[in-house]
């Protein structure tokens, strides 16, 4: 019988301390989740002479953070 108590209340414990987790987790935003990038829209931003053309774009395969950027002039 104490066992079968003991059980139940663990179950109890369990139960109701992820319902308090979630609610947290609710409650807490993410800085993320509140900004809008709706307003923007595409623009050209490259330079309005041709000399400066943007032959090609690489990826570090091991660092996602560095580009490569190869320009043709002439």
């Amino acid at each position: 019988m104490k066992k079968l108590l003991l059980l139940t209340m663990m179950m109890l414990m369990a139960i109701s301390t992820s319902i308090i987790a979630q609610d947290n987790k609710e409650k807490e935003k993410e800085p993320l989740d509140e900004i809008s990038i709706s307003g923007l829209k595409f623009r050209n931003i490259g330079p309005a002479l041709t000399s400066g053309r943007i032959s090609d774009i690489a990826v570090h395969p091991g660092n996602n953070f560095t580009y490569y950027v190869a320009t043709s002039s002439g």
